[in-house]
């Protein structure tokens, strides 16, 4: 529920500040498996959710940090109100 609200927030804000020239876009980041959170979670929970990815390689930190560089930066001029998936495809609802 919360991620649907922060994706009505972005298109609400992108529309509200584009005519000023202000983007607004999301990252909505999947697991990133660090040290804490595998210290913290069983491992087969680590390996369902490695089996439920699309990809076979595991999302980390800098893939976070490179889409928010990729937002902020004229590259990405013509993007507003949109949502950046950075998540290897997994989704919490997935069996």
């Amino acid at each position: 529920m919360s991620k649907l609200a922060v994706r009505g927030m972005t298109i609400s804000l992108a529309r509200e500040l584009a005519v000023d020239g202000i983007r607004v876009n999301a990252i909505a980041r999947g697991i990133i498996l660090t040290d804490t959170i595998r210290s913290e979670l069983p491992q087969s929970t680590i390996e369902r959710i490695k089996s439920q990815q699309f990809s076979d390689r595991e999302g980390a930190e800098q893939d976070i940090v490179e889409a928010m560089l990729y937002l902020a930066s004229d590259r990405a001029a013509c993007m507003t109100g949109k949502t950046l998936h950075v998540s290897g495809e997994f989704s919490l609802s997935m069996g």
